[in-house]
């Protein structure tokens, strides 16, 4: 309360119309005087002491309460203060706790943080550490007084938690550029609990990715994460579909001189491109690749490969040139994509990959096997045990299903079976054998309703991440016939090592997959050559990833591989 008193001023002094004494005067202006320097040292002390909304005059504003209890009150929009740590940070940094509630910063290098300036003992003060990530090798050291030793609010239970040399130190998860906690002490900074705020606890920090078997960059041993899910289909049909066909033959005379055929006369039948090409002195897998003047019968044809042949009877045939199916006569059935093929000088495990040009009869198709049909060739049977359901839509080569419900078609409940091939937006075939190496699963004729579930791993990381990145490899051109990849240069790719692309990618390829390299063709340090899997089965990538032909054209697609150890391992989750 004030302690100004004005009882001591005589408001009826002087009287009007008598002599005043002066004394009088003198009372009043000096009772006067102690209430005027009563209330300046009053004025004084509620300017040093009231919290103030702006500056006084002639005053600079200072809301300090120096630990001031202020209790029950109601608060609306309450703001917390920041302070900028630094945009590169490096080395020794303090985070002095009275300059902002929120304090911020970016981590450019190894940071070693000290903490100062908390709230006295028996106090509970706090402060909210942002902090930015643009070097992932960065590692941020916490000092002594940070909880390590308790598993309930201690920095042991952050990601990426390791006491190196006795000091507890954090690095970024893997894709993580932002780490964000709260520090709180009540012991002036003694001992000081921390807590993740935009990120899990150790012991949480489930992940939805799928890793490859190196991980990247930030994975650490314990890391838990569940594979990305296709959903399951539903299956209405399988199919096991024949179909044979029967090879053209022309008999004729002709020359050859170089990479030029010269019919002279046709005995039977009528010349087609892609025959092969059988007489003395014709060479081994020799066909016609093109029409020049002749258009069936007699005239010009181009061969490969060249050569000098004088002129005798030549026999053509029908069949697999190379990489290319003809078909002479479509028997019975309906050829198409997926189809095995089988018979006298065929390839073992040989499938349709897609069609070239036309059906039926006369059409072109590319197969899985280079090879080349001999004379004895007459008839090729082509199956196709198929698996029609509502879609194909994620599915890929030598991917793991199972079937549930009430199964048919020959396929046993719950037994993996990998994806043979995918036919189309709907059907597809399935081996028993992973890899890309088993023949397709034999189907018999049924319908019903049944489940083709992808299989889905949870993924264990059991070592620190300790691969090397190769790369970035730029990629020109994809092929669709070989399915090779050419990039810049191979230097430094090994085969069955996993590789990403990324940036405007093509020839079919989805950026961030994991990939394996299944093949490097040529070692080279410009313009080498690759062939992928989107699997790898005992550590060797699995059958080739089917690419379309596709050119860069100055676009920034590229690749990057990981070079290390194994440290993920899977799991596989069962229906039930």
């Amino acid at each position: 309360m004030s302690t100004i008193n004005t009882n001591g001023i005589n408001v009826n002094y002087p009287v009007p119309g008598i002599n005043n004494s002066s004394q009088g005067f003198r009372d009043n202006f000096a009772s006067i005087k102690s209430n005027l320097n009563t209330a300046a040292s009053e004025i004084t002390d509620l300017q040093n002491k009231a919290v103030l909304k702006a500056a006084l005059d002639n005053g600079t504003l200072n809301n300090d309460m120096a630990g001031a209890l202020i209790s029950n009150a109601t608060t609306r929009t309450f703001r917390a203060s920041t302070y900028n740590l630094g945009n590169a940070l490096s080395g020794t940094v303090l985070v002095d706790v009275s300059l902002g509630d929120v304090q911020y910063g970016n981590i450019a290098g190894n940071v070693t943080l000290q903490f100062g300036g908390w709230a006295p003992i028996n106090t509970e003060s706090s402060v909210i550490l942002k902090l930015g990530i643009s070097n992932a090798n960065a590692v941020v050291s916490f000092p002594a007084e940070v909880v390590s030793s308790n598993n309930n609010f201690g920095v042991t239970l952050l990601e990426n938690y390791d006491p190196l040399s006795n000091v507890a130190t954090i690095t970024a998860p893997y894709g993580v550029t932002q780490l964000n906690y709260q520090l709180k002490t009540l012991d002036c900074g003694n001992t000081i609990s921390i807590t993740p705020l935009n990120r899990p606890y150790q012991t949480t920090q489930i992940q939805t990715r799928t890793p490859p078997t190196t991980g990247y960059l930030g994975d650490v041993n314990g890391d838990v994460a569940v594979g990305e899910s296709i959903g399951q289909v539903t299956v209405t049909n399988t199919a096991n579909v024949p179909t044979v066909i029967t090879a053209n033959a022309a008999q004729f005379t002709g020359s050859i001189t170089a990479n030029v055929l010269n019919v002279t006369a046709v005995a039977s039948g009528t010349i087609q491109a892609n025959m092969l090409l059988f007489g003395t002195g014709v060479n081994a897998n020799t066909y016609i690749t093109s029409f020049d003047t002749g258009s069936g019968g007699v005239g010009n044809y181009i061969v490969s490969p060249t050569q000098t042949v004088a002129s005798t009877t030549i026999y053509a045939k029908t069949g697999i040139t190379g990489n290319v199916l003809t078909v002479g006569v479509q028997t019975s059935g309906t050829v198409q994509a997926g189809m095995r093929l089988s018979g006298t000088g065929v390839t073992a495990n040989t499938f349709i990959l897609e069609n070239i040009s036309g059906t039926g009869s006369g059409s072109t198709w590319r197969v899985s096997e280079d090879q080349f049909t001999g004379n004895t060739t007459t008839t090729i049977n082509g199956n196709i045990d198929k698996i029609t359901s509502n879609s194909t839509s994620g599915f890929y080569l030598d991917m793991p299903v199972v079937f549930t419900g009430n199964v048919f078609g020959g396929v046993t409940a719950g037994t993996t079976y990998y994806v043979k091939d995918v036919i189309d937006s709907n059907t597809f075939s399935i081996t028993a054998t992973p890899g890309g190496s088993g023949s397709t699963f034999t189907l018999s004729n049924a319908s019903g309703t049944m489940n083709a579930m992808p299989i889905t791993y949870v993924y264990v990381c059991t070592d620190d991440y300790n691969g090397n990145v190769v790369g970035p490899k730029s990629v020109g051109n994809t092929y669709t016939v070989v399915n090779r990849i050419m990039v810049d240069n191979t230097t430094g790719l090994v085969e069955n090592s996993p590789i990403t692309f990324s940036g405007n990618v093509i020839g079919g390829l989805t950026a961030g997959t994991v990939y394996y390299i299944k093949q490097v063709i040529d070692v080279s340090s410009v313009n080498g050559n690759i062939t992928i899997s989107q699997t790898r089965t005992n550590g060797i990538a699995g059958p080739e990833f089917e690419l379309s032909t596709a050119n860069s054209s100055g676009n920034s697609c590229v690749a990057y591989s990981i070079v290390g150890t194994d440290i993920w391992k899977r799991i596989q989750l069962s229906p039930w």
